[in-house]
């Protein structure tokens, strides 16, 4: 959290109105909750091979099974922002071989994740 007096305001989607219940916009506080509260902004990248990209799967918290969420190319032109929830887990596997590839993200906050190693900054042109 933020100290308060450093908050000016709290941004308009993040106010419980209870009068959205009878617009249907949420069916319950824990809607509500889930939607305003837990839904964070997660940013993927792939520092892991150039030639192969990496296939990402989301981590189902119930089953434990792994659904393929997207395909990454190389480099932080292809970087890719999606809205995901707190506590969402994510794998990357090498897309040729299928071998783990550094390891899991947990969403905890917004997110910037990239798997392998970033280039020096020099060698960034080609991005």
């Amino acid at each position: 959290g933020v100290h308060a007096p450093l908050v000016g305001h709290v941004l308009p989607t993040k106010i419980y109105d209870s009068a959205d219940l009878h617009d249907k916009k949420h069916d319950s506080i824990e809607s509500f909750f889930n939607h305003a509260c837990n839904k964070v902004e997660v940013c993927l990248l792939s520092y892991h091979d150039e030639k192969t990209p990496l296939d990402v799967y989301w981590k189902n918290p119930s089953t434990h099974e792994l659904s393929p969420h997207m395909t990454l190319q190389y480099g932080e032109r292809h970087t890719r922002c999606f809205d995901s929830y707190l506590g969402h887990e994510f794998v990357a596997f090498d897309s040729v071989t299928q071998d783990p590839v550094g390891e899991a993200l947990v969403v905890e906050y917004i997110t910037v994740k990239a798997w392998g190693e970033s280039p020096p900054h020099d060698e960034r042109s080609n991005f």
